[in-house]
């Protein structure tokens, strides 16, 4: 089984997913996967990233799944590209992950693109967009392999104890098809524009 655990930067990803290590899970680092592949374009050396082409890097990581024999899970922001069995989604308030990405010393530009990517709900427009042509013609209940069922979650104030829990609870349900657990985090649940509409 692939899991994908995505969000925009700043949401905590990296906390929540390392606590599943040791527990029968493969975690890797999107960033890992994407340098040890070499599937980035080139570095940005300003900003300490690398720089990628979508299309690319959905090719890198469907050929890398396929050569899976291990339950795994691909961490980071771009991680919903890969042919996932699960996308978990982690929602933050915009106001707390600018003060993270602050105490990251990310550059203000950066902060910004962020904080509105999380606002406008980006990253899970691109979710939906992978769920909806893995799944084609089926239903999203209709469980199985590949799908990249989407569920999300608004994790502001939660411990990451509490969100790896949250994780371990969708993959059970996911493995289960527990479809009543699923559908109280499927897509729509979270949404940020009414409260931050003065910021468009």
């Amino acid at each position: 089984m692939l899991v994908s655990i995505c969000g925009t930067p700043g949401v905590g990803k990296t906390t929540a997913a390392s606590m599943l290590a040791g527990q029968g899970w493969d975690i890797i680092q999107e960033k890992d996967l994407i340098s040890d592949l070499s599937l980035f374009e080139e570095i940005d050396t300003e900003n300490d990233e690398m720089i990628v082409d979508p299309d690319i890097l959905r090719d890198g990581f469907r050929c890398w799944a396929e050569k899976l024999n291990s339950d795994a899970i691909l961490e980071g922001h771009l991680s919903y590209l890969a042919p996932a069995d699960l996308v978990l989604l982690m929602r933050l308030d915009p106001r707390e992950i600018k003060e993270r990405l602050l105490k990251r010393d990310y550059h203000e530009d950066k902060i910004n693109d962020n904080v509105e990517a999380e606002a406008l709900g980006y990253i899970l427009i691109r979710c939906c967009e992978g769920e909806e042509k893995a799944l084609g013609e089926k239903e999203w209940k209709e469980i199985g392999k590949g799908q990249a069922l989407i569920v999300e979650r608004d994790v502001t104030g939660m411990s990451p104890e509490i969100i790896s829990r949250w994780f371990l609870e969708m993959i059970g349900a996911f493995r289960d098809k527990k479809l009543k657990m699923i559908s109280l985090y499927r897509p729509g649940k979270v949404d940020w524009l009414e409260a931050y509409a003065e910021w468009f």
